[in-house]
This record gives C-alpha cells, structure tokens and sequence, in this order.
C-alpha cells in the first residue's frame, strides 16, 4: 500500500441470496479466503426455500467477519443489497452476487490503491460459460476495461462502459437514499445512469478480478432468449433515470446523453422482447417521448416515433385450419424510407432508412388443398 496512507480501508463486501445452494459455498469460500484480510462481509438472504440460509449461518458460526442478515420478506436482488448497504460500516463498499465470486488477490489490489479521494475502483470480469457462449466477443469488448489508472467519464459517454455494480468498488459514504437500489430486474442499469450521472473519480485497474457465471436461467440469458415481459422493462427503468436526471438538473445540458441512452433502451427492449410483445414496446415509448418533450438532435427515429411518423403491417400468420389471404407487400414510400416494421417475404422486419436492421422468420402455414 502506498505509504502515505496510514491505514488499511475496511472493505465491506454485500452478497444477496436467494436459493442459491449450488453456489454459495463457492461464493464465501472465496471472499474469506481474500488475501486482503480487513473485510465486512454481509449475506443477506431473501427468503431462500432451500438451503441456502442454513449454508450462510455455517460460514457465520466459522468466521467473524461473517455477518447474516435475514430478510423477513423476499424483496429481490435490490432490496437484499440496500438491506446489506444500510447495515455497512466500511470505508469501501462491494458487491457479489450469491452465484458468483471474486479471484483470490481481487480486494488486495484495491486496497493497494487506496486513497481517499477516489470515488470508485473498476475492475474486469472474467465470464465462466453455461450459457450464451455465442455472446463472448461481444461480452469481451462490453466489459473491456477502458483505462489504466485515474480517470472520469462524462454522461455523454455512459453507454461505452459497462453498467455491473459487481465489478466496482465504491465509497461507502456516497451511497446515499436516493442512490440505493431500484427495480426488480436491470437494476444495475439504473444504479448506474444515477452514480455516474455525477462526476466521479474512478480508478481503474485492467485486471479480470471478478468471476461471472453466465447460468441458462440467468436475467440475461432469458432475455437474450426473448422471454416475455423482460426486455420491456428496459423502457420501464428509463422512467427512473428521467425523473433522476430532471431532479438534478442534469437533463438541460445532458440533454442528447439522455436521448442516446432512451435510443439505446428502446432498441434493447424492441429487438429483445417476442414478437407479439413489440407493438407495446412502440406504445409505451410513445407516451413516455410525448411526455418528457426530450427531443431528437441526437436520433431521428426518437421524433418518428414520439409522433407516429413509423408503420407497423401485418403478414399472414394462419393455422392450418385456414387459408392465408394472398397479400402484396407495397413499396416503402414517405416515412416508411424513414422506420418500418412489417412482414416481407415470411420475415418480420425492421427497416431504418430503408436498411435492414432486424429480421424474425414467421412460420407460414397455408392450406395446400387445390383450390
């Protein structure tokens, strides 16, 4: 540790639980096993049905930085890391998630940065495949760690960075009541655009330090898998980030980082949630674009759809009882060159400027009696 610093930050480490046997001996085994040794370690359990809790009590019994918190009611990954926040007395604060763990030497080499001054300590992920291994070099370049050494990012250039809290170590103190966790699903998305909305002093180490299991039945994996009622809420938690962001005067001249950001949720949610569920994904981004009056400097589209200016048709989708009525498919004209979604040629399609930027195969039975 540099030597102007006369001591050893207590790091405080919140893990949430929730029916997580498989993993948790995993998970503590490596946070007790740390080679830094000044640590705060909180488990908290939100009503596990199996036998998690009584795997953390064990671990609680051995060691005596171990502290269990049992949650009296299951509130969700953001409700079980506030629960560890509120009870925290660290200088450093970090999170791990019950199905994960952290290398050996990970907190040390915080530690041997430690100044004050710094807000937050960013490391990289190293990502263990169950599932999505088609997302690896994508993952790879997501989780890139950017810079070496001190450094602060701007609003506008949020969405080139990851938005995990579990690869960050932050100052406890900053954590404030409007800063804890929200939502029961990409709560880290939100946490995000709200910590780092202000200017903060970030060290980054390019180290992969943090262990990610990517399971089948993981947050990510069903949404790349388009389960319904997930990638939608990409459009829900923008409603958090805007009423942060305009109660901290950060819309006025953040503007078009705000409009980058709706663009890029928009687009998650639309290309993520199944097919069926893509007309409200378009419905509940035109109220809430109506609402806010962002407008579009930075992205056209965002105006196409605040005001209409995009067709949605319908292709022949027919069970095999019926027969399918022969539709021709008109060329683009007037704003459907701008945004279009219809069904070409068995294909749902989604046209920006007339270029392709997603395609769905729609099974087509028709009734093959001759006529």
């Amino acid at each position: 540790m540099d030597s102007k610093f006369l001591k050893s930050p207590l790091i405080s480490v919140v893990v949430p639980f929730w029916n997580v046997e498989k993993y948790a001996e995993n998970c503590i085994e490596s946070l007790i096993s740390q080679t830094y040794k000044n640590l705060e370690i909180i488990l908290v359990d939100d009503c596990s049905t199996d036998s998690t809790l009584s795997i953390l009590k064990k671990f609680e019994l051995l060691d005596s930085r171990i502290r269990v918190i049992e949650r009296s009611s299951n509130g969700g990954r953001s409700e079980c890391r506030n629960s560890g926040v509120l009870a925290a007395t660290g200088e450093l604060l970090t999170f791990v998630d019950g199905d994960d763990k952290l290398v050996p030497n990970a907190l040390e080499e915080v530690a041997k940065k430690y100044d004050p001054s710094v807000d937050v300590y960013w490391y990289g992920i190293n990502i263990v495949y169950e599932s999505n291994f088609d997302l690896k070099k994508s993952d790879d370049e997501y989780y890139r760690i950017r810079h070496s050494g001190v450094k602060e990012i701007n609003r506008e250039d949020l969405l080139d960075y990851d938005c995990s809290v579990c690869n960050k170590v932050f100052r406890r103190d900053l954590l404030k009541e409007d800063l804890l966790f929200k939502g029961a699903h990409y709560e880290d998305a939100i946490f995000f655009m709200k910590f780092f909305a202000f200017k903060r002093k970030i060290y980054f180490i390019d180290k992969k330090l943090y262990v990610y299991y990517r399971h089948p039945s993981s947050i990510m994996a069903n949404t790349f898998g388009r389960q319904e009622g997930l990638a939608i809420e990409h459009i829900f938690i923008l409603d958090e980030v805007y009423d942060f962001w305009l109660k901290n005067n950060f819309l006025q001249e953040s503007r078009i980082a705000f409009q980058r950001i709706v663009t890029t949720y928009f687009w998650l949610a639309f290309n993520y949630s199944p097919p069926y569920e893509r007309a409200r994904v378009v419905a509940e981004m035109v109220s809430r674009l109506r609402a806010w009056n962002i407008g579009s400097e930075s992205n056209p589209v965002l105006e196409y759809i605040r005001s209409g200016m995009f067709t949605i048709s319908f292709g022949p989708q027919l069970d095999s009882q019926r027969t399918a009525p022969v539709i021709t498919m008109p060329p683009l004209r007037g704003w459907q060159k701008v945004f279009a979604v219809r069904n070409e040629n068995g294909h749902h399609i989604v046209r920006l400027f007339t270029k392709k930027i997603a395609s769905r195969k729609v099974k087509n039975i028709r009734n093959n009696s001759k006529r």
